[in-house]
């Protein structure tokens, strides 16, 4: 999402916070409530790094810097990401992909590691990917025997989503998949919103309803903006790597964090 070319990660510390333990507990919630109830593992689990840390470590970097970060981070934590490389009209990339569950129905969960040009990349989108890997290290904690838990991180969303483009190309990848949540600006703010809900197919989706569930769970409320947003910018629209997906009839929208 390009329209927060100045932003900076500046919000207090309560809001920081809360806000994200609020969406790692969600994120948490959204595929066990879809799931049989999941059984806790046994065994240890390597200590669990900040948001915050996760934040400062990417921003300012050059974008081969962060994905590089993202990849060294998970395997630091125990994990081995999934490396999909991609060339496009000139531009070379690679997504990062981990996930957990053994369940065929598979629920996506979306953020990207790039910047936009001149921008910090703190809370775009810095800030989702680290919501991400700590909502995975959580999820890998359970047992999920009816559903998958998939995380990827893209590239290239800021130079019109050739990441996520050239992910959905490939059948093999949307297999099993029922939803995306397509994750933007997780760092700033006290409302929680879904965006891009553009059909009442969408509206009544299950991923939707789940989410209803997890949000009124909390005692909060989400806002749903139901047009698609054409607001000006780099690529003529406002838009996330939800958008190839929903082009492939899988129910799929934004979430956002805003004040």
């Amino acid at each position: 999402m390009a329209y927060a070319h100045g932003e900076s990660y500046t919000a207090p510390k309560s809001e920081r916070t809360g806000r994200r333990d609020f969406i790692v507990g969600g994120l948490a919630g959204l595929v066990i409530a879809g799931s049989v109830p999941s059984v806790p593992q046994a065994h240890a689990q390597p200590p669990q790094i900040s948001h915050m840390q996760h934040v400062q470590n990417m921003e300012g970097k050059t974008n081969e810097e962060r994905g590089m970060y993202v990849v060294n981070a998970l395997k630091s934590l125990g994990y081995e990401p999934r490396i999909e490389r991609y060339s496009s009209w000139g531009i070379k990339g690679f997504n990062i992909i981990f996930e957990t569950g053994t369940g065929k129905q598979v629920i996506v969960f979306t953020s990207h590691y790039d910047a936009f040009p001149g921008s910090p990349g703190a809370n775009d989108n810095a800030s989702s990917v680290a919501v991400s890997i700590n909502a995975y290290q959580e999820l890998a904690k359970q047992d999920l025997s009816n559903v998958k838990a998939r995380f990827i991180v893209f590239g290239d969303e800021e130079k019109d989503l050739v990441g996520s483009k050239q992910h959905v190309k490939s059948k093999d990848n949307l297999e099993g998949v029922i939803g995306v949540y397509s994750m933007e600006l997780s760092g700033i703010g006290d409302t929680l919103v879904a965006w891009d809900v553009t059909s009442k197919k969408l509206m009544g989706s299950r991923i939707m309803q789940v989410l209803d569930k997890v949000v009124q769970s909390q005692g909060l409320e989400l806002y749903k903006k139901i047009d698609r947003s054409r607001l000006p910018n780099a690529r003529g629209y406002q838009s996330s790597d939800h958008v190839p997906f929903e082009d492939k009839d899988i129910d799929a929208f934004g979430l956002t964090i805003m004040t």
